[in-house]
């Protein structure tokens, strides 16, 4: 299993193998929670040219990482969802390693945007959970569907 690095920071499932083939939702966030790559309207996020280029690093993962897909994801003003599938194919693929490569590219992007922005974009490290089995799934995936509208108390889940 490789060895994770302080992208992770004690947040993965001990003992988890993160190449295993599976759905893994992810979740990262802004330096600071500020509304960096968007800003949310009447409902709808309203991205701005660093969450749009977030928008086609996420499209380009399959390309730099061809055994892992994106069922689907959310960008929100401060945060991110994605939902990544890695097949049976990928071998020694992590989720680390997607997220490391996504987060790279879109912060040395956004220190070319805005240099006065002291050039952090991201929180280190993210969140994530292992997607158990089909009802669990569906779950996610209408969260991520309907994040910008959900109830901000938490009662969604």
């Amino acid at each position: 299993m490789p060895v994770d690095d302080n992208l992770t920071r004690h947040r993965r499932l001990k003992g988890h193998d993160y190449s295993t083939p599976g759905y893994y939702f992810i979740t990262f966030n802004t330096w600071d929670r500020l509304p960096r790559i968007g800003r949310l309207q009447d409902g709808r996020v309203h991205l701005l040219p660093i969450g749009a280029f977030l928008q086609r690093e996420i499209a380009q993962i399959p390309a730099s990482y061809p055994h892992v897909s994106i069922d689907c994801y959310a960008i929100m003003p401060d945060h991110v969802h994605i939902l990544i599938y890695i097949s049976v194919e990928s071998v020694g693929t992590t989720i680390s390693d997607v997220v490391r490569t996504l987060k790279g590219r879109t912060s040395a992007a956004f220190r070319k945007m805005v240099p006065e922005s002291g050039g952090k974009l991201w929180q280190p490290g993210f969140d994530d959970q292992i997607i158990r089995n089909d009802k669990h799934l569906e779950n996610v995936r209408r969260y991520i569907a309907e994040n910008p509208v959900r109830p901000k108390d938490g009662s969604w889940w």
